[in-house]
């Protein structure tokens, strides 16, 4: 096959809402001999707003020809400039796409969002290729990413919060400075809000699935469930209770090897539910201990001499008998 476009970096956003609309805002670095045109990938029935190549302003066209996947529409984009074909340059394009049922529906669940791609001009034309892909997926703040997204890797791994659970990390290079474009992504029509959790990987990829849940809602019913079972434990012994803890613990390090993000979400959702199981074995422990007050020591029997035995009383027949009789 011949490569006749080659995307050195990728930059894939996503504003997610409770809505029925997301928002997305693609941006490709790439190297292309291609003069006219390339074909674009957005996922069905989405509305472009705004398109930009090499920082002008360029429209979409709906092409003929029906996409390499069912799932998407494609448009043709025109990529003529200025410079040689080996001189990078930026395209950028905005869209929304409808998605039904909505893409956070319930409590939790797997978010599943269609991600744009880039081909040849036509048929005769080369493939793509795509070298660094980073996509950021924003949420509402009700709602916690709490899953690796498939093969990418987490650049934003969730970090504990006391008050909220978890929240995204930071990360370690801005987006705008890791895509390095000149124009600074200046598309009016993208709005982001939420937080942001970043997946990157290299190569191109189809789609992007992670798993997803309401904080709060989900803290309220894990930390009541936790709670509740430390009440049934507390009526055992504390050999049972430590054993049972042992067991869960040793089972959770095992699970966090595979699933370190899920795992942590999991025990800040829990975190409640443990500081209040803890205090209930501590209130539970401490009504069994009586600490000596002042005065009690008066009400204590007295104490023998050591080495007495318990005082016996003899009858006085039986003492008779053994007192020693006076002489006739």
């Amino acid at each position: 096959e011949v490569v006749d476009t080659v995307v050195s970096k990728a930059a894939l956003e996503a504003v997610v809402t409770d809505d029925s609309q997301v928002t997305y805002r693609a941006r490709f670095r790439l190297r292309s001999s291609a003069r006219q045109r390339l074909t674009l990938e957005l996922p069905r029935d989405s509305v472009a707003l705004e398109a930009l190549v090499a920082g002008q302003r360029v429209e979409l066209e709906r092409a003929g020809g029906e996409a390499t996947d069912k799932r998407c529409d494609s448009y043709r984009i025109s990529v003529t400039r200025s410079g040689t074909a080996d001189e990078p340059f930026v395209l950028a394009v905005v869209f929304q796409t409808p998605y039904n049922p909505r893409p956070l529906p319930g409590w939790g669940g797997n978010l599943a969002l269609q991600l744009p791609r880039l081909r040849g001009g036509g048929e005769e034309a080369g493939t793509v290729v795509v070298q660094e892909l980073r996509t950021t997926v924003w949420v509402p703040p009700a709602y916690q990413l709490i899953s690796r997204a498939g093969d990418f890797t987490s650049d934003t791994p969730p970090r504990w919060d006391w008050w909220r659970g978890t929240q995204p990390g930071r990360l370690s290079l801005p987006r705008d400075q890791w895509f390095d474009d000149p124009t600074g992504g200046a598309l009016f029509a993208f709005q982001a809000a939420g937080d942001p959790y970043t997946f990157s990987r290299l190569g191109a990829v189809e789609s992007l699935e992670v798993g997803y849940w309401k904080g709060q809602f989900v803290t309220w019913v894990l930390s009541s469930a936790v709670f509740l079972a430390g009440i049934l434990l507390s009526r055992t012994s504390w050999t049972n209770r430590l054993t049972v803890v042992l067991l869960l613990a040793f089972a959770v390090a095992g699970w966090s090897l595979g699933s370190p993000e899920f795992v942590l979400s999991l025990l800040a959702a829990c975190r409640f539910g443990l500081l209040a199981a803890l205090a209930w074995w501590l209130v539970r422990a401490g009504g069994r201990w009586r600490w000596p007050r002042s005065g009690d020591s008066a009400d204590l029997p007295p104490l023998s001499p050591v080495g007495a035995g318990p005082a016996v009383a003899i009858p006085p027949q039986v003492a008779g008998e053994g007192a020693p009789r006076a002489p006739s």
